[in-house]
Order: structure tokens, then C-alpha cells, then sequence
């Protein structure tokens, strides 16, 4: 392919056409021309001559490493790719081979016996005839070459045998004409039939009565008419004998016939969509291979409402027509006929057909619109799937609806105007054929109904309790549900959905509601009422604290052995119950305190939730 780019060097010419390269080899003993490698344009013809030296001859020629023979010419045509030319020499005498020639009975062969060949040369046979004898075959190798009179072995490179037969007075052989002859029937075109030609024979013809000898008997070739009312005749062949000068042959025969046309074949055409020919006023082409035996060709289009054009003319060449289909077109077959002048043959069709689009499929989109309004909605969008045979979709949509697009295809999207209350959508498909049922689609807006009652489920207790709570609505498209809480609960998952979770963080005391809505109005609220005491820390009442040294003359360590999650508050007081020092610790904290204490008896309190414990100190 000649694309202007050399896939090979992606080097371009000034006239855009791509280069490839020829690169010619040879070995010694030879030349080849042009030599090296030769920049070709694409398209283009290259012409190589190879021309072995004195004292060798051609032994071979590779094309892209594939042998051509020993040729001394090689042409590539149309060029579109780079190639390679190798040619091969070889001494001559280098080797010899053995050519054996025979002849049978009735001719001769020369050179005959066995012949001594230099590797590389050729050497011609000729085969000749005794009188009355004519050449049956020609073996070379064992295989036939036909009754040929020579034969050439080039660039010997093997041991060969040629053999020839020979056939006695043999009657009229390899008979060359046309068999059916009813195109002809009545015309004065002249028709020729031969036969072989053998040296020293002469040819007696006898042809139909219904036919005219034009020229040729006493010859291997003669010319002749068909006559009118050939076809009826019963006598249809052509005799022919060899008169040779020892005799006369066998009669050959050849038979001619008088057949109407072969039905023909399938109609292609150029287009299978009638309907979009209709709404362009375009033509479809209507085409046939020749049939076998016709004369001219007999095209129908059964529907009225067309204009048939043949642009080839009448008769044989009639093979295709140009149909222009007119508004009232229905569905028709176009059929097709061969005809000569004995006959017709069979008719054939094909069937064109008017296709209006069906209804389009359902129309998939919202049928609840109040997620859609033009005012604080999101425009609708609507759809249905397309189809092949369809020019363009025609939408009707409710009055004053805004930002409307997509009108002509499949999907269109636009806003419902403020107030609209419901109706219908509707869609068809047309194309050049008409126009198909209308498809629907009911939409209106809706009032939301109550909310089922709430039910709670516990997920986790204390320390941090979770709860579930939900209704059991099925919301159409565009509801949602609005849920509150108590002041001490956090909706965590959930809001605007079926179904939230809440966690609470202390006292309960309140209520749960749900409400749903959407973009038409509000249902009534749904409501429930909870409350639970605030949690307690459960591990406060098992609060453990080691204080030690105890005795001791400088700090107490204390340990806190509690795994809640409150603070621990601790109180230092002197022996008559005044708190001296307050500060806060941490369970599962370890700490120091009395390091400013004077020596004398003291006692610290530790204070977790609900519990308390105390402990006697000696400061020494």
C-alpha cells in the first residue's frame, strides 16, 4: 500500500510518495544491473538484467530469498515494499549431467540417445513425425509436457530423460469454440472453431444445416453463422476429419447447443435502508454478476412508485440499475431476468421492504416528579433505547418546563414548572418511512404518607449505649425521612434514610421522631419517647489503691488499680478531718504525694463515682 510513509526508512519524497529499497547481490562469475541498492518510488516498476560472465552461466535467482530460476531478467511491478535480488553463477563444465531422449513408433527425436550436458547450459530437442503420424505426448521426466513439436532444458542442473509418442492417422483432436451458440442465433456474427494442425493433413468440415460455412474447410480452422431456427433444429454438431495422405481419420465431433440463460445469481445491493433512501431521495443500487449464456436482462420492480435508471445500457452489460423510491413506496420485491434468443431463464428477487419504526421501548426515568421542580429541583431525566431503523425521537413534554434538551434523540432532560400537579410524557420514532405508535409515561406528584411506628433496638450498653431506630416505609423516588433526638443523642448513620443510629452520651429524656418528606410536601411526625438514667461507672465500685512506703520519711507512692473511665478525686487531711490538699488522678495511674508534709499521722481519701476509700499515712 502506497500511503506516502516507508515503513522501512519513514523517509518521504517531495511529491508525498514513499521510497522503498531493491538491494540486488551476486556472486562470482556474473553481473547484475542496476547494481547495490536502487531507491524505488512506490508504485513504480524496477527492471533488473543479469548477465553471467564468459566461461559461466545463471545458475539461479533469488527473489526475497525465493527462487525464480535462472533467469536473465527480473521486473518488479508496483512496488510497496523494499526487496532483495540474488543472482547465482556456476562454470561452465564445472559438472555434466545425462539428458536421454527417445522415440516411439511414427517420428523421430533429435538429438536422440543420451546426451552429455554442461552444468549451467541448455539444450533444445525437436520432435518430429513420419508421414501420417502426428505427436501423441511428450514426457519429460515422466511427466507430460503435451504433443509439443520442441522442448528446451535451461541451465541443466540434473539428469533428465524426454520420451515422445505417436498416434497412426489419429482423428481431429483439441477442439477451440464456443458451445452455446443462441446469442448468435439469426445474427451474422461469424464464429470460429479449430482444431490441432498436423503437417500434411487436411480438415473436411461438416457443419449444421441451420448454419453457414463462412470460410476454412480443407483447414484446422473455419468460420461460420447461426442461423435463424438453429435452436429447433435437431442436428447440432459440428464433424470434422483429418484427410492424411495415407487416408482418411475418425470423425471427431463437437456439439453445440442452443440453451436459454442460466438464472442469475444473488442481487447485492448497496444498501438494505429503504427508508433513509426515502427521506434523502438517494438510490439504492442494485447489482448481478453476468449470467452464463445471456443476452440481455429483464429488470422488474413491482411497486409503481419507483424510477429505475440503467446505467450500463441494454443487453449483456445490463447487470446493474439505480432505484429511486418514491413516497408512496411500499414493501416490493426487485427481480431479475436473463434472456438470450432461445429463451429466459429463471427469475431472481429480492425483497425490499418499507419499515416504519415500531414504538419505542419503555420510557425509563422518574414517575414521582417532586425532586424536579424548576424551583430548588433537579432536572428529570428520560429515556429509551435506541434502535437502528430510527432517524430521530419527537418527545412531547407538559407546558412551561425549563432547561429542556435532547429533543431529536433518546434521552431528554428538563424541569417541571412550579405547581405542576402530573400528567404524561410521550415519545415516537421516526424515520423516512414514517412514524411509529407512541410510547407513555404517566407522572404525578405525591403526598407522603405517615411514617410506620419506630421501633428501637439496642446495639451497646453502658458506658456508651447505641441504639437503632426505624420505620418501615417504602419510599417511592425522591422521599427522604427527617429523624430528631434527644439533646443528648448524636445521630451517628441514618439521616434521611429508613432507618438511624444514635448514640447517647448521658441522661436520656425526650423524644424520637420521624417525619417524611419530599419535594410536593410533609407527612404528619412520627413520634416515640425515651429515657434512661445517666450510665454508671461500673468499675468505680471495685477501686483498689496501694499507698507505700507506709511509714515513710520522704513520699508516698500510690496506685491506682480501677479500669474505669471517670476521674479519681483524692483528698490529703490532718488528724482533726481538714482537707489540706485536693487534686485528681487517673485509674491505672501511678502517683507520689506527702512530699511537703510535716511528720505526724494523716489520712487521704479517694473518691471514684459512688465509692470511696480511705487511707491512715505516717509522715516520719
Amino acid at each position: 500500500m502506497c500511503d506516502g510513509i516507508d515503513n522501512n526508512c519513514n523517509g518521504i519524497i517531495d511529491d508525498g510518495s514513499a521510497l522503498y529499497f531493491i538491494e540486488a547481490i551476486t556472486s562470482a562469475g556474473g553481473t547484475i544491473s542496476p547494481a547495490g541498492i536502487s531507491a524505488v518510488t512506490c508504485g513504480s516498476s524496477q527492471v533488473y538484467i543479469i548477465q553471467a560472465n564468459v566461461g559461466y552461466v545463471i545458475a539461479d535467482v533469488l527473489i526475497d530469498g525465493v527462487s525464480v530460476g535462472a533467469v536473465a531478467t527480473y521486473t518488479f511491478t508496483n512496488v510497496s515494499a523494499s526487496h532483495s535480488i540474488a543472482a547465482n553463477f556456476t562454470a561452465v563444465g564445472s559438472n555434466t549431467y545425462t539428458i536421454t531422449a527417445t522415440a516411439g513408433v511414427g517420428g523421430a527425436i533429435s538429438p536422440s540417445g543420451a546426451s552429455v550436458v554442461d552444468e549451467g547450459t541448455s539444450i533444445n530437442y525437436t520432435i518430429t513425425t513420419d508421414p501420417c503420424y502426428a505427436v501423441s505426448d511428450v514426457l519429460v521426466d515422466g511427466v507430460s509436457v503435451g504433443a509439443v513439436s520442441s522442448y528446451t532444458f535451461n541451465n541443466v542442473t540434473a539428469n533428465h530423460t524426454i520420451a515422445a509418442t505417436f498416434d497412426y492417422m489419429p482423428a481431429p483432436r483439441n477442439f477451440v469454440g464456443i458451445k452455446n451458440v443462441c446469442p448468435f442465433e439469426g445474427t451474422s456474427t461469424v464464429l470460429t472453431y479449430s482444431v490441432e494442425e498436423w503437417a500434411g493433413a487436411t480438415y473436411n468440415w461438416i457443419v449444421p444445416p441451420t448454419t453457414t460455412l463462412v470460410s476454412g474447410q480443407g483447414t484446422n480452422s473455419i468460420e461460420l453463422t447461426i442461423n435463424a431456427g438453429f435452436g429447433m433444429s435437431a442436428n447440432k454438431q459440428i464433424k470434422v476429419r483429418a484427410v492424411w495422405p495415407c487416408g482418411i481419420s475418425a470423425m471427431s465431433i463437437y456439439y453445440l447447443s442452443a440453451q436459454g440463460p442460466e438464472t442469475p445469481a444473488a442481487i447485492v445491493a448497496s444498501s438494505t435502508d429503504v427508508c433513509t433512501a426515502l427521506a434523502n431521495a438517494t438510490t439504492i443500487t442494485y447489482i448481478i454478476p453476468k449470467t452464463a449464456g445471456a443476452a440481455s436482462y429483464n429488470w422488474i420492480v413491482e411497486d409503481a412508485n419507483t424510477i429505475i435508471e440503467h446505467p450500463n445500457g441494454a443487453g449483456e452489460n445490463d447487470t446493474t440499475i439505480n432505484v429511486t423510491f418514491l413516497n408512496g413506496f411500499a414493501t416490493s420485491y426487485i427481480r431479475v431476468q436473463s434472456q438470450n434468443n432461445c429463451g429466459v431463464g429463471g427469475f431472481r428477487s429480492i425483497l425490499v421492504t418499507r419499515e416504519n419504526p415500531s414504538a419505542p421501548t419503555p420510557i425509563s426515568g422518574p414517575i414521582v416528579i417532586c425532586e424536579h421542580f424548576t424551583n430548588g429541583g433537579t432536572p428529570a431525566t428520560y429515556s429509551v433505547a435506541t434502535s437502528t431503523n430510527v432517524d430521530a425521537y419527537t418527545w412531547s413534554v407538559p407546558s412551561g418546563v425549563t432547561n429542556l434538551t435532547g429533543q431529536g434523540t433518546n434521552t431528554i432532560s428538563f424541569s417541571y414548572p412550579d405547581g405542576y400537579s402530573g400528567g404524561e410524557i410521550s415519545v415516537v420514532a421516526t424515520n423516512g418511512c414514517g412514524t411509529g405508535a407512541v410510547r407513555t409515561l404517566r407522572v404525578s406528584t405525591l403526598q407522603p404518607g405517615a411514617p410506620s411506628a419506630i421501633t428501637a433496638t439496642e446495639v451497646s450498653s453502658c458506658p456508651v449505649r447505641v441504639y437503632t431506630y426505624s420505620i418501615t416505609n417504602t419510599l417511592p423516588s425522591g422521599s427522604s425521612v427527617v429523624w430528631s433526638v434527644p439533646t443528648s443523642g448524636t445521630i451517628t448513620s441514618g439521616q434521611g434514610t429508613t432507618s438511624i443510629t444514635v448514640e447517647y452520651s448521658s441522661a436520656i429524656a425526650g423524644q424520637v421522631t420521624a417525619q417524611i418528606v419530599n419535594g410536593c410536601s410533609s407527612s404528619s411526625v412520627r413520634k416515640l419517647s425515651v429515657k434512661m438514667d445517666a450510665c454508671q461507672d461500673m468499675y468505680a465500685r471495685n477501686l483498689e489503691v496501694d499507698v507505700f512506703p507506709n511509714p515513710s520519711t520522704n513520699v508516698f507512692n500510690v496506685k491506682f488499680n480501677s479500669f474505669g473511665k471517670s476521674t479519681i478525686k483524692v483528698n490529703i487531711l490532718d488528724a482533726q478531718g481538714k482537707v489540706m490538699k485536693s487534686f485528681t488522678a487517673l485509674p491505672m495511674q501511678t502517683m507520689t504525694i506527702g512530699e511537703k508534709l510535716r511528720p505526724g499521722v494523716y489520712f487521704v481519701e479517694f473518691i471514684h463515682g459512688n465509692t470511696k476509700t480511705v487511707k491512715r499515712i505516717l509522715k516520719q
